[in-house]
């Protein structure tokens, strides 16, 4: 089992935990597509990720609950395998990837949900 160790060259400022993105975006796939190797891991570095600050009284105006926000983010947010497909001697991995890139994209996701009238109670 071989293995690959990515280094920054001397003097690159750029901390090598953000070098994850790259090795799971460009080397990684580049790899899989090689004849023979069925699958390539990538350890070490820190995943990407966003922290969701939610305004209960964003949601309530909206009529939406916490559970169904949660349940769009999730379902908005995947990656999924989609199968192989062969063309001559190349093999190409297809995969359904609407991962969330930005912030902007999160916070589109409560603009989308339904909205309802907020219930009156008398």
């Amino acid at each position: 089992m071989p293995w690959f160790i990515l280094r920054p060259k001397p003097g690159n400022p750029v901390n090598i935990y953000h070098f994850r993105d790259f090795a799971e975006d460009f080397i990684k796939p580049r790899l899989e597509r090689v004849e023979g190797v069925a699958a390539s891991n990538v350890f070490g570095g820190q995943e990407r990720e966003l922290r969701v600050e939610i305004d209960p009284y964003a949601l309530a105006a909206r009529g939406i609950t916490v559970t169904q926000l949660a349940a769009a983010l999730a379902r908005e947010n995947q990656n999924i395998s989609a199968g192989d497909l062969e063309e001559g001697k190349r093999r190409y991995v297809v995969r359904t990837v609407p991962e969330f890139r930005s912030p902007a994209e999160v916070a589109q996701v409560g603009h989308r949900l339904p909205r309802r009238p907020p219930r009156v109670c008398a």
